[in-house]
């Protein structure tokens, strides 16, 4: 007991860290990018930032968090649910691509159509490093997620600053959050693969009892969504 209680203290201190030096990074980012970016190129990347939130409430169907809630999983189920999640990735990639001339529709605006296919992509790029975050949670391993976080912020500010002040405008905005993304997810792959490693291996039949915890999971992210975003 003593042992688990330092342990969730000393993730807390870990976590505290990474949210105060990513918060202060993506602040400093968002100073520097606004005296090089024009106002209209923060709008365009609003609108992409709400088309993956929405993307991302579906990303998973909301299963990752089962891989904590289920201490007792076994290989096979894990592994299952690893390409279960590869595969919901590379779904909604597609989807969100496909429905680029919709978005452009519904806000009319031509530009978002080459913003909307460069940003899909990070949903399958998300989906395959997400599972070794939850392992990694699992076993209690903050330091190292605290660090694979400041990582990817620090490589965001850097892809988005350089890319602004080479004159690429909006781009520059989705090339960082496509930097943090690429990064935090090699990094989670890189760390968590030391601890666990999908084997060649899916059976939906194992994935019930997970589905059933994350249809509610899914449900919450979609209605934080709309309740953040509806404006």
């Amino acid at each position: 007991m003593t042992t688990l209680k330092s342990k969730a203290v000393h993730g807390a201190k870990w976590t505290g860290t990474s949210t105060a030096f990513v918060t202060l990074t993506k602040y400093a980012r968002t100073i520097i990018l606004a005296r090089l970016l024009a106002p209209n190129d923060f709008g365009l990347m609003a609108m992409v930032t709400v088309i993956v939130g929405l993307g991302q409430a579906f990303s998973d169907m909301g299963i990752s968090l089962a891989i904590i809630w289920k201490q007792d999983a076994s290989e096979d189920e894990l592994s299952s649910i690893y390409w279960f999640n590869i595969y919901t990735g590379i779904l909604v990639t597609a989807i969100v691509a496909v429905a680029a001339p919709l978005v452009v529709r519904f806000y009319n605006e031509p530009r978002l159509y080459d913003l909307v296919l460069w940003i899909s992509p990070v949903f399958l790029i998300t989906s395959i490093g997400i599972p070794f975050r939850m392992i990694l949670q699992k076993e209690l391993m903050f330091r190292s997620i605290a660090l694979l976080e400041i990582g990817s912020a620090l490589a965001a500010a850097a892809a988005a600053v350089t890319a602004a002040v080479l004159g690429a405008g909006v781009y520059a905005l989705v090339w960082g959050a496509i930097a943090e993304i690429v990064m935090l997810a090699a990094l989670q792959t890189a760390l968590g693969w030391k601890v666990w490693y999908p084997r060649m291996f899916f059976k939906a039949s194992y994935l019930r009892s997970y589905l059933r915890f994350g249809v509610f999971n899914m449900g919450e992210r979609i209605l934080n969504f709309f309740q953040s975003n509806v404006d």
